[in-house]
């Protein structure tokens, strides 16, 4: 025999709910107000671009240096050293997304030229 057993609380939940509305309308506001730079067209001078050759042709990304400026100095750094030369794609979402950088081309991660300087 399964009995299933549910219990209602039905304390007064008007406060949390009145909190978590307004939460939520913070939110939307500052969504309202952010500018989405991916979707842009052009590069803006807190941007950069990079072309990057592969053997199905050439990808062009933009990189968002204001708003991730550790992640780009890493790949920057990465590219001009060689890093990513040879280096699979390991994740391949037609239409959608892909993934690499990974030398060893598992999705485990590489090397980040902050490993040292962040660690606590």
């Amino acid at each position: 025999m399964l009995a299933l057993i549910t219990i209602s609380n039905k304390r007064n939940n008007n406060s949390r709910q009145k909190i978590n509305e307004k939460q939520i309308q913070a939110q939307k506001a500052k969504l309202d107000k952010l500018a989405l730079p991916q979707l842009q067209k052009g590069v803006a001078s807190n941007e950069s671009e990079v072309r990057i050759e592969t053997t199905a042709g050439p990808i062009t990304v933009k990189l968002f240096n204001q708003e991730a400026p550790l992640a780009v100095q890493n790949f920057m750094t990465h590219a001009k050293q060689g890093y990513y030369d040879g280096t699979n794609f390991h994740r391949v979402v037609k239409d959608f997304m892909i993934q690499g950088g990974d030398p060893k081309g598992t999705g485990a991660g590489g090397h980040s030229i902050w490993y040292q300087k962040i660690q606590n």
